[in-house]
């Protein structure tokens, strides 16, 4: 209900889908819901409302979607069946626009909830330029900066979403382009010429992504609904992952509360290839130099 204070109200409920929805109605007549977004979560334990009296509020949401990728890591391109029933698992996350494509034997799924910023408008995914297919969700910062870096005109860059100038600064920097972007966000990057899957996560505040492994294939997905769709995977829960949870210990920042499905963490990546699966941490806060300012 709304409140008398003249402002609106948010509801928050956190869910067992990792979201967060965040409803905004106006506290006098027309009651009408004015804003509505999903922010991503990793716990999605507990559920909160607060009144809100500005009237100014702005919600920002950290992820406006979700995406996903399959690789076939013995090189056998499947029919396409897999990746349409990951897309159609994410479709419920972002009903705004969703497409899912296959380059060679890996495919991809991107869905979008809303536009939140007027670069949003261009968003369209996955991206894909000769060899090399990518996913992104979230939101960048410093976009100025970003596109000064990669020689892309201010004009140009009104026109590129945030997934299309991370896809450009993939393109020129590969995995070092991760010390180059800021902010919230999740990628997926695949390149058909080294045959290597990358997924990846921001340091502080990102877009959660899971993944499953299995002898010949690799799949990674915004949330643990989008693998279960691939049938094949088991939907076990992890008991000592739910008792270390009851009494709030969440050390392991690498498992879910599943058996075989195992979260990425922030500040990390990892790559699938032909050869194996590997995980690495990219950034460090404790290797960020102390500022230090003059007297």
């Amino acid at each position: 209900m709304p409140d008398r204070s003249g402002g609106m109200r948010v509801s928050k409920s956190h869910n067992a889908t990792g979201f967060t929805q965040c409803i905004i109605v106006r506290a006098r007549p027309p009651y009408q819901i004015v804003a509505a977004s999903r922010i991503l979560d990793e716990t999605g334990l507990y559920t909160a409302d607060l009144d809100c009296p500005d009237p100014q509020l702005l919600v920002y949401a950290a992820a406006m979607g979700a995406i996903g990728a399959i690789f076939q890591r013995d090189g056998v391109a499947d029919s396409g069946e897999i990746i349409s029933r990951m897309a159609s698992a994410l479709r419920v996350h972002g009903p705004l626009r969703h497409q899912h494509r296959q380059i060679g034997p890996a495919s991809m799924a991107w869905s979008m909830l809303s536009e939140f910023t007027p670069e949003d408008r261009h968003d369209r995914q996955p991206l894909i330029s000769d060899e090399l297919a990518f996913c992104f969700t979230g939101r960048l910062h410093f976009r100025k900066e970003i596109a000064s870096k990669l020689g892309v005109e201010p004009k140009r860059a009104e026109a590129l979403a945030d997934g299309a100038l991370a896809f450009s600064a993939w393109q020129k920097w590969g995995k070092e382009a991760l010390d180059q972007l800021e902010g919230q966000f999740a990628l997926l990057a695949y390149s058909e010429t080294d045959q290597t899957l990358v997924a990846a996560r921001s340091p502080y505040a990102a877009p959660p992504l899971v993944y499953h492994q299995r002898q010949n294939r690799f799949a990674v997905a915004s949330m643990p609904s989008a693998l279960f769709a691939l049938h094949d995977i088991p939907k076990e829960l992890d008991e000592q992952r739910i008792a270390d949870s009851l009494v709030l210990n969440n050390q392991d920042t690498g498992t879910t509360f599943y058996v075989g499905i195992d979260a990425l963490p922030s500040g990390h990546w990892i790559e699938a290839s032909p050869h194996g699966v590997s995980v690495r941490r990219y950034y460090n806060f404790e290797a960020v130099e102390p500022l230090r300012l003059a007297r």
